[in-house]
Formats: C-alpha cells, sequence, structure tokens
C-alpha cells in the first residue's frame, strides 16, 4: 500500500513539474485550416488546446495570412473579417465529466494583387514580427 502511494506522489511531482507552456499549442505544430473562396478571399482558422491562450491562437492565425500572401507571390492583404472566442468543450474522464475552455480564431482576408503599398497587411514585415514572437512562448503567459 505504501508503495503505490509512494508512486501515487512520484507521479504528482513529475505532472506538476510540467508548466503551462510546455503544454499549450505551439504554431508549427497547430493544424490551421486555410479555405480559398470563389469571391477571392482567404479564411483561416486556428484553433487551441486548452493550455493555449487566445491571444496566441489569434497570433497564429495572422502569421499564417502572411504566409499564405507570400506563397501567393503577394506582399500585401486587407482583413475583411476577424473574431477570437473560447469554446467550452466537455469530455468524458475516469472521475466524470472535464470542461475545457479551447480558444479559436477565424481570419478571412483578400490578398492584394499587385500592390506595393500595404496599408496594414504588409506580409513580410508581420512574419518577422510574428514569427519570433510565436517561437517563444512563455511572454503569453505573462497575461
Amino acid at each position: 500500500m505504501l508503495k503505490r502511494i509512494l508512486s501515487g506522489c512520484a507521479a504528482l511531482v513529475v505532472l506538476s513539474s510540467c508548466t503551462t507552456a510546455d503544454m499549450m499549442t505551439r504554431y508549427d505544430d497547430m493544424a490551421l485550416d486555410v479555405e480559398h473562396s470563389a469571391n477571392g478571399t482567404v479564411l483561416i482558422r486556428a484553433f487551441g488546446n486548452g493550455y493555449t491562450p487566445e491571444q496566441a491562437v489569434v497570433d497564429y492565425a495572422m502569421l499564417k495570412a502572411a504566409e499564405v500572401t507570400l506563397a501567393a507571390g503577394q506582399q500585401c492583404f486587407e482583413v475583411v473579417a476577424q473574431g477570437s472566442q473560447m469554446n467550452d468543450v466537455s469530455m468524458a474522464g475516469q472521475f466524470g465529466p472535464m470542461h475545457f475552455d479551447k480558444p479559436s480564431a477565424r481570419l478571412r482576408i483578400r490578398i492584394l494583387e499587385g500592390a506595393t503599398e500595404c496599408d496594414s497587411g504588409n506580409a513580410d514585415a508581420i512574419v518577422a514580427e510574428l514569427r519570433t514572437k510565436v517561437a517563444d512562448v512563455s511572454h503569453y503567459l505573462e497575461d
């Protein structure tokens, strides 16, 4: 019996040593939906896990928008619509239902073909700023 208690305590110590930063969804691990519409816009959807702050998911969607623009050979885009929310997700657990708040973000952009002056959606500038920001997730946890 004592052996079981000690092994249970050891497991708790190991689990408590994990930080939220280690468990949150990172940009390179995230599955982002990118959907090109017939009206010339691009819809980008990003979803985080229960440890991912909402702002991180918003940044992931914006970074993906810039990457999609550059992949199309263009420099500028405009945001047509955007939004984010926390989604209450329930799932069965060993001791009853578990509830998580999982963030999601939606961003609809229009790539501006041939534009050389960008009012707000300068893809190179956004990639330069956000690629560095999303690489170090610790600052998302400071809020």
